[in-house]
């Protein structure tokens, strides 16, 4: 796209409204109208947005989502936990004429979405239905191929009969609830939070598009973590393809009463990822095998763990990654206070007691019934795991220092 399509696309998105409340727990901050442009001109550029099924995780104001519309998406479906942030995308949608009507569902990431996807039947059904919906679509045009991003003005939004009720400007509302079929995308574009109140929420959000998208990750994250970002995604993800698109300035406003500056500016970068070829997120060949041995780390095979670790002693290198089994699935870092389930699968503790409080008594991977009083001490599993770190002391670093300009922006709540 030229740049004066990027300026005008931009110069739409201006008027959308950014958090009303904003949700420091949640990290809750704007996305400006020309980092959402730039995303949206790069994903359109690759032949991405247009004529394609797109979903927006972490919707908030729903700038990404609105970017996705106007740049020709043939649906797009915004997830968010906060109902108050699905309220607000509606209203900046109505507010465009003619108004814009894409899928909203409420829902935690990735919990919700998870549960969402869990049955294969069903995700392939829809996949299969997306498929036939882009065949009709495609026999029943007879216009030629627009050009990039012309879909921003809108009098060609108009022309183009945008009110069609098989278009996006009549497509359903579900922010009822957080029942609801699979969640599948062509592409998926995110601004996910960086995981300054929550660690490791970034690298979360990630593993859920990867699980959504069938062609595509559009994500914004910090440049202080690239290095990390693209092994994790590479090594433990399996991503097919993980690449910085352009680096970015995200200029972050005083949003919370705590908030020492006035604005401070964050160096971001655009990611593409391309999801495994597979369709399996973190699973499969050599990966999965040995996180399910790792699974089978119960409280008294001490034996079995410091073979691991003499293992990894003897590949230790500064640029590899954690080993699998010393890796919780819930938060994707190293266990600190392992549990073990019935199931034999190991969990982070404070995670899964979460996971059982706000999404449900079950395991979050056999999905079998789990209360809090059938979780057992790991404590094979957690002496290995601090052995392992009490020899890497580089893995606190890359845990701790990509947020620390964020902190020092936010200081003390």
């Amino acid at each position: 796209p030229t740049t004066m399509r990027l300026k005008q696309l931009e110069s739409l998105l201006e008027d959308v409204e950014p958090f009303r409340e904003p949700n420091n727990e949640l990290e809750q901050y704007p996305t400006g109208a020309h980092l959402a442009a730039c995303v949206l001109a790069e994903a359109h550029a690759r032949g991405d947005v247009e004529g394609r099924v797109v979903a927006d995780l972490g919707v908030g104001g729903g700038v990404l989502a609105i970017a996705s519309l106007l740049a020709g998406a043939r649906r797009v479906v915004g997830v968010d936990v906060d109902p108050g942030a699905l309220e607000l995308c509606r209203d900046n949608c109505d507010a465009f004429e003619p108004a814009l009507r894409p899928t909203l569902r409420l829902g935690s990431i990735p919990e919700d979405v998870a549960r969402w996807n869990a049955d294969p039947r069903a995700v392939a059904a829809a996949d299969e239905a997306d498929g036939e919906d882009e065949e009709r679509d495609d026999a029943g045009s007879s216009s030629s191929e627009s050009e990039d991003l012309a879909a921003v003005e809108k009098e060609g939004r108009e022309e183009e009969g945008r009110d069609d009720p098989s278009s996006l400007a009549a497509a359903a509302w579900d922010a009822s609830g957080r029942g609801g079929g699979p969640l599948r995308a062509d592409t998926v574009v995110m601004n996910p939070p960086f995981g300054t109140r929550a660690r490791g929420v970034d690298v979360r959000f990630l593993r859920c598009a990867l699980g959504v998208a069938r062609a595509a990750v559009y994500s914004l994250h910090k440049s202080s973590t690239r290095a990390y970002l693209e092994r994790h995604a590479l090594r433990v993800l399996r991503a097919a393809s993980a690449t910085v698109l352009a680096e970015l300035r995200y200029e972050l406003p005083r949003t919370y009463a705590h908030h020492r500056k006035d604005a401070v500016t964050i160096e971001v970068d655009l990611w593409l990822f391309e999801p495994p070829a597979d369709g399996v997120v973190g699973g499969g060949g050599e990966g999965a095998e040995g996180a399910e041995g790792a699974e089978g780390l119960g409280p008294g095979n001490w034996e079995t763990v410091r073979e691991m670790l003499d293992a990894v002693r003897r590949e230790d290198d500064r640029s590899d990654e954690p080993p699998d089994c010393f890796c919780c699935k819930l938060t994707f870092e190293v266990f600190r206070d392992p549990v073990v389930a019935p199931s034999g699968h190991s969990y982070e503790r404070v995670a899964v007691m979460e996971h059982l409080r706000k999404v449900g008594k079950f395991d979050p991977v056999t999905r079998g019934p789990l209360v809090e009083s059938d979780l057992r001490p790991n404590h094979s599993l957690r002496n290995a795991a601090h052995e392992w770190l009490n020899t890497h002391a580089w893995a606190f670093a890359d845990i701790i220092n990509p947020n620390q300009e964020l902190a020092e922006f936010t200081g003390p709540p």
